[in-house]
């Protein structure tokens, strides 16, 4: 295509300046594709109330959302890829390393859960709580969900847009631009991993969101193949979103209350353990793919 790689060899502030002005066009065109869609749909006087218990202002935010996470991680990503020849790592999928990074993320819950808990016992100022608070109540009207339209809808804007549109900036272009500033892929991970839970914006997720971002971030450095991290991704938020709709009457806390610490450390272990044989499997086929 015409404008393909036009940027390949540009230099690497050049190239940072570029991505730059591609989020924030990116990010006020498709804000306003997110008002318009909104205004199209959904009675404004409603949503000007800004009721969480007003479905037609929930579904309104998931909506937003959904533009959001196209013009913030998807569609920039993707066009700077195509400017700069940008390489995502997209290869061939394995089925058993596919198996061993599901099973890793059902594995690990508990022990995710019981950092959760550890992180929510830390205590913070009153106006961080707050904030804290307000997220939480939001994040359970997102969650309530009536019907399996309301499950599919939740499933493409919390599971799997984010899934796709975080990994492709965090794993996807961070880590790696990261890894080669730092000459360390292991510093490039923790980073990433920081910079992967600040920006959610939530101090009583920051604990579990690092830890969960360091193992995204090990399963991309081994695979060399970011569909690895997307699916490890989206089944972490798509198993919440199971987990929400089958109780319909609780709220997400009931993740992280009353966990065993025992069954929290077996888990820890559990997930260890399977991350060592996904690192086997994947330096055994990238010895394979080397030798051929």
């Amino acid at each position: 295509m015409r404008f393909k790689a036009i940027y390949k060899n540009k230099s690497p502030k050049y190239k940072f300046f570029c991505l730059l002005l591609i989020f924030i066009f990116s990010f006020l065109i498709f804000i306003q594709f997110g008002n318009i869609a909104i205004n199209f749909f959904f009675d404004s006087d409603l949503i000007e109330n800004q009721n969480l218990e007003n479905k037609q202002y929930v579904n309104s935010l998931k909506v937003m959302q959904l533009f959001l996470a196209l013009g913030i991680f998807v569609v920039p990503m993707f066009l700077y890829a195509h400017l700069i020849s940008f390489d995502f790592k997209f290869k061939n999928l394995v089925r058993q390393n596919v198996m061993l990074v599901i099973t890793i993320m059902l594995i690990i819950v508990p022990f995710i859960a019981m950092l959760t808990e550890f992180n929510l016992s830390i205590k913070v100022p009153d106006w961080l709580n707050q904030i804290d608070e307000k997220s939480d109540l939001t994040i359970a009207a997102l969650l309530k969900m009536d019907s399996n339209v309301d499950f599919l809808f939740n499933l493409l804007i919390i599971a799997i847009m984010p899934a796709v549109g975080e990994e492709l900036f965090f794993r996807g272009y961070l880590q790696q631009t990261i890894t080669k500033w730092t000459i360390s892929p292991h510093i490039g991970i923790i980073i990433t991993a920081i910079l992967f839970s600040v920006i959610h914006f939530q101090f009583y997720g920051l604990i579990p969101r690092f830890i969960l971002g360091v193992l995204l971030g090990y399963v991309f450095l081994w695979s060399n193949n970011l569909w690895l991290p997307i699916i490890a991704h989206f089944v972490n938020n798509a198993q919440v979103l199971v987990i929400s709709f089958v109780n319909k009457d609780q709220n997400r806390s009931m993740l992280s209350n009353n966990v065993d610490t025992t069954i929290g450390i077996f888990s820890f272990f559990g997930a260890a353990l399977l991350m060592y044989l996904l690192y086997q499997s994947c330096c055994f086929r990238n010895n394979k793919i080397q030798k051929s």
